[in-house]
């Protein structure tokens, strides 16, 4: 991730991991949407998702490849980033 945000742009980002980072920004949601059918993923999802303190939702799509999500489970996939976005910024911004 690192190596290609530094291709694109010419600069090379903080070196800060992901868990820190999920860690740091207390005013932040996170929809986490891991891969059923790539190893790990959905146990690191599981990890970003204990340390973003309940402030985010891990969601694992079954017999789906990484990135695959949308095309596995199309409807489900839309209800739910939809149903995020109306949490995290409409709701949010009506506060």
């Amino acid at each position: 991730m690192y190596a290609s945000a530094a291709l694109f742009t010419g600069q090379r980002p903080p070196e800060r991991s992901i868990l820190k980072s999920i860690e740091k920004v207390l005013d932040t949601k996170f929809l986490l949407i891991a891969a059923g059918n790539v190893l790990n993923e959905s146990a690191y999802g599981a990890l970003y998702e204990t340390a973003a303190n309940g402030r985010a939702e891990l969601w694992t799509v079954p017999n789906a490849g990484h990135t695959q999500g949308l095309f596995v489970s199309p409807e489900e996939y839309r209800s739910r980033v939809l149903a995020f976005f109306q949490g995290a910024l409409v709701e949010a911004d009506e506060r």
